[in-house]
């Protein structure tokens, strides 16, 4: 079982890196629809490069993320600190969820707008996929 949700996280994380590279080719738009500031997909339509560079980020961050995951499932070697990444990984993405969960009941949530109902599904997962990692941090390395 452990090996399945470090797995699933892994997917998801590659996703997540994948789609943020998509957002540059898709334009301003399709940063806006993700979650970017107004300010960040306009300074992205006027051609400014911090936009790319901070998204490129993300798809980076998230991508060694997945390794983290493929490390913890035992799909590749065993990356360093392990057991902290998989731990601060799993901590920051149940953080993130949780808190864009509580964000969809305690303020004016546009779930009429598909940006809404993007970012509803996108916390849900989020929160999912910060449990895999701590629920494979913790198959992984439970006193016996």
């Amino acid at each position: 079982m452990k090996r399945l949700v470090l797995d699933l996280a892994a997917i998801f994380m590659f996703v997540g890196a994948i789609f943020h590279v998509a957002c540059l080719f898709g334009g301003a738009d399709w940063l806006l629809f993700a979650g970017a500031p107004v300010e960040f997909s306009e300074a992205y339509r006027a051609g400014a490069v911090e936009p790319i560079f901070w998204t490129l980020g993300i798809a980076a961050m998230l991508t060694v993320w997945g390794l983290y995951a493929m490390s913890g499932a035992g799909r590749i070697r065993r990356l360093p600190l392990l057991k902290t990444g998989l731990g601060v990984i799993g901590v920051l993405m149940t953080v993130r969820g949780l808190g864009g969960i509580i964000m969809l009941f305690v303020s004016d949530w546009p779930w009429h707008l598909p940006i809404g109902q993007f970012h509803a599904v996108a916390s849900v997962m989020i929160f999912g996929v910060g449990l895999f990692y701590l629920y494979g941090l913790w198959k992984e390395f439970r006193p016996s």
